[in-house]
């Protein structure tokens, strides 16, 4: 950097001050006093004024900051002597960003007296994952912890063909990881969407190829819905013979035109 001093005699005296108290410890190039470049190696001959604990011609400065010890996004700065982080905005706190600012899960809110709302949670504590926002559900003996998706409440398909296929893609309010944070240590897990059909197949049972599938987390398709499981194609009222058409294991594929 270009510092300019200005003064009355060419060159300040040394001063009796300890080096803690004075204003600048850093690096400097082309340092200037009266508009006149400085001539550092006749200040480290001793022929004008004085230095103490200073080195020419490098910059002794270690960088406190390379490799950034501040963990989970913390922002690292310096003095000569010392680095600091600022953790603001990381949910974390601590001298390194280090302590989650939240609990691990829902049930740890349900611990501290809380009640059914929304919470910040931080499954791994000091883990890589950061923290994200849920919704608690405490009004049962368990606790539910229910991540949230951007589809609306109701979303209207038509037009839909083996031609021109509709696709709905479900983003969550966490990633993938996170979420397998919380499915990892679940007693239970379960995903509710529902399909509400007129005149709109759905497995094409009893033997057609499936008109509707979704995709798990694994990227494979899935051609079995709410009450029926893997490798089953059919709908909760196929299993419990109770669909509308029995010719057919789902009610949508009796292709009737009302709701």
């Amino acid at each position: 950097m270009q510092y300019r001093i200005p003064s009355l005699n060419g060159y300040f005296l040394q001063t009796q001050a300890s080096p803690s108290q004075r204003s600048f410890q850093g690096c400097m190039q082309l340092i200037q006093v009266d508009d006149h470049l400085a001539d550092l190696m006749a200040v480290e001959r001793g022929m004008l004024g004085a230095f103490e604990n200073v080195s020419l011609d490098m910059c002794a400065i270690i960088d406190r900051c390379l490799p950034n010890h501040c963990e989970h996004g913390g922002r690292c700065t310096q003095t000569w002597d010392i680095f600091s982080c600022s953790c603001d905005g990381t949910g974390y706190t601590g001298a390194t960003c280090h302590t989650s600012l939240y609990e691990q899960s829902c049930e740890a809110y349900k611990h501290l007296g809380k009640y059914s709302d929304v919470y910040w949670i931080d499954p791994d504590g000091s883990g890589p994952l950061g923290p994200f926002r849920v919704f608690c559900n405490m009004t049962e003996d368990k606790v539910w912890t229910t991540v949230v998706n951007n589809l609306p409440a109701q979303t209207a398909v038509s037009g839909s063909s083996r031609e021109r296929r509709t696709m709905l893609q479900l983003n969550y309010s966490a990633t993938m990881e996170q979420i397998s944070a919380i499915t990892d240590g679940a007693d239970h897990c379960e995903q509710h969407i529902t399909y509400t059909c007129r005149s709109s197949r759905l497995l094409n049972t009893p033997d057609g190829t499936p008109y509707t599938w979704w995709v798990g987390r694994g990227n494979e398709k899935h051609f079995y819905w709410g009450g029926s499981g893997p490798g089953v194609q059919k709908c909760s009222c196929g299993i419990e013979h109770n669909c509308i058409d029995p010719k057919h294991y789902c009610n949508c594929d009796a292709d009737q035109k009302q709701w």
